[in-house]
């Protein structure tokens, strides 16, 4: 909306045309009682249509009627010469416009005579414009209608204070038109917007109407009055939905104010600043605005197994902006974040500094726990020793086989998603279940791959010199023993699979190369049967 400076002569244009001034949209027919009252800035739209309540057919000697006709009411505040020049905006010599003025100060319902009427039709009288009006050039008070006339008549000679009604008619046409004031006589200012900034301030609001996020609540229309108003007195405010609707004073809003209309989310409010003495007005406008409430919600999960150590959950307030809030927790902490060591739903109130809005955010701790191990096959004296994992949770986990269970170096299988291992050699191993779901630990436990060597040369040179059991350690199975055996059977060695195994004699003699047979049964009831190879 833009806001024009008070002018003090009559010379001006008031513009019945699109514009981006002060206009009335569409404006529907007016009647002498609707008239919109002509000030130092007051521009209008005629894009009329209809003719309204008849009021002239037999108040001029110009022969005509209303067909699009608007009415303006003058009243200027100085004496001297009254004239205007009224342009369609069409140079169509068809475009035709008549005008009837009626006064000094008579009322409405009793308007008397058109002291001034033209009723010429540019195009039957042979004129080479379109034009109408009155000016100082002119001896003659009325003419036509049809080809009589020439469209301008004598101007008027006004007195300050003195009040007169010009009703204008479009009998012919579609053009909308713009009319130039001339003479001497000037008109009152108008009221102006003395807001600080182009206008005045939007109105912000929280949303306090269900469902809260839709935009529409209830708003005082009045908190710009002041800034609005500023020095000027004798003005009084009116608030309204369109622009046409304050140009013609209908349909005020009052305060507070729901902004729905029909369903429709009304997101602007026009202004009508009118002077209760001169009637002229000025139109501003400001917007509505409903910040929404919403509620949000998040969720995190709470290792069981950390406790009692907490973890942080927050408000939903990103880091740069917490300062713009305040906090309430339901537990009673006004922070932005709460420390917590419990599943549970926690809300938190929070509330903007400046509008005071406020919106509630719920965090939902769920308690999650590392996995279960609920069996380890193993698989092994074999010749593919492998290790299958069955685990008990909720998370999604990922496997990994350690040497030593202190010794991230010692690591044989890394991380894998898979929970079987393949070709797994003989051996103590620590298997560790870890969650990548919940970030939620890890679950540890020994495993034991049994194995043997297939062969071994005891020629002294420290290479493969023993034969031994592997994977079983004594703290494990302390009473497992092996029974080492020749090909027909005969009992060679018994041995501990945690001794130093055994060196290929028999009664401190080497025996020969051969295949020798041996069985274990260990303490956990499983029993092994197999043979391997002497070599010298």
């Amino acid at each position: 909306m833009k806001h024009y400076p008070a002018v003090n002569s009559i010379s001006l244009f008031i513009l019945f045309l699109f514009l981006n001034n002060f206009i009335l949209h569409s404006q529907q027919s007016n009647d002498c009682l609707g008239s919109v009252t002509v000030c130092g800035n007051s521009n209008v739209d005629s894009n009329v249509s209809g003719s309204g309540t008849q009021e002239i057919s037999y108040l001029n000697s110009c022969g005509s009627q209303e067909h699009n006709s608007l009415w303006l009411k003058v009243t200027p505040i100085t004496s001297g010469t009254l004239g205007f020049t009224l342009k369609p905006n069409s140079s169509n010599i068809n475009e035709d416009y008549d005008f009837f003025v009626f006064g000094p100060n008579r009322p409405c319902n009793n308007l008397g005579m058109a002291i001034r009427c033209s009723t010429t039709n540019p195009s039957q009288a042979g004129l080479t414009s379109n034009h109408t009006g009155m000016n100082g050039t002119e001896t003659d008070a009325t003419e036509g209608p049809s080809a009589l006339g020439n469209s301008f008549v004598k101007w008027l000679d006004v007195n300050a204070g003195d009040t007169y009604y010009i009703a204008i008619d479009r009998p012919i046409g579609t053009s909308s038109f713009t009319l130039e004031w001339t003479g001497t006589a000037e008109f009152a200012s108008s009221p102006s917007d003395q807001s600080s900034s182009e206008k005045p301030s939007d109105i912000t609001t929280c949303d306090i109407i269900a469902p809260y996020s839709d935009g529409i609540s209830s708003f005082n229309l009045e908190t710009n009055e002041s800034a609005i108003l500023g020095t000027q007195s004798g003005i009084s405010l009116t608030y309204h939905t369109s622009i046409a609707d304050a140009n013609q004073k209908l349909n005020p809003l009052s305060s507070p104010y729901i902004n729905e209309d029909n369903g429709k989310v009304v997101s602007t409010i026009y202004v009508r600043m009118t002077n209760t003495t001169t009637e002229c007005f000025e139109i501003t406008s400001f917007n509505l605005l409903a910040t929404p409430i919403y509620t949000t919600e998040a969720s995190v999960n709470y290792c069981s197994n950390l406790y009692p150590e907490t973890i942080t959950i927050d408000a939903g307030i990103a880091p740069e902006n917490q300062d713009n809030y305040t906090y309430l927790w339901e537990s009673g902490e006004n922070t932005p974040t709460l420390n917590i060591n419990q599943a549970g739903t926690y809300k938190v109130t929070i509330a903007d500094k400046i509008t005071g809005c406020i919106e509630t955010h719920i965090v939902t701790v769920i308690e999650v726990s590392t996995a279960t191990i609920v069996n380890v096959n193993v698989k092994d004296l074999a010749d593919n020793n492998s290790i299958t994992v069955e685990v008990d949770g909720t998370g999604i986990y990922e496997y990994a086989l350690y040497y030593n269970e202190d010794d991230n170096e010692g690591e044989y299988f890394p991380y894998q998603s898979s929970n079987t291992f393949e070709n797994v050699a003989a051996g103590v191993y620590t298997l560790k279940v870890m969650d990548v779901k919940n970030n939620c630990g890890t679950t540890e436990e020994t495993v034991y791959v049994v194995g043997f060597t297939k062969f071994f040369t005891p020629n002294g040179d420290n290479y493969h010199d023993i034969w031994r059991i592997e994977g079983i350690p004594d703290t494990f199975m302390p009473n497992t023993k092996v029974y080492i055996f020749d090909r027909y059977g005969k009992l060679i060695k018994q041995i501990s699979p945690y001794n130093d195994g055994w060196d290929g004699t028999f009664k401190g003699q080497p025996l020969p190369s051969d295949d020798y047979w041996f069985t274990a049964t260990l303490a956990d009831g499983r029993h092994f049967k197999s043979h391997f190879t002497l070599k010298r």
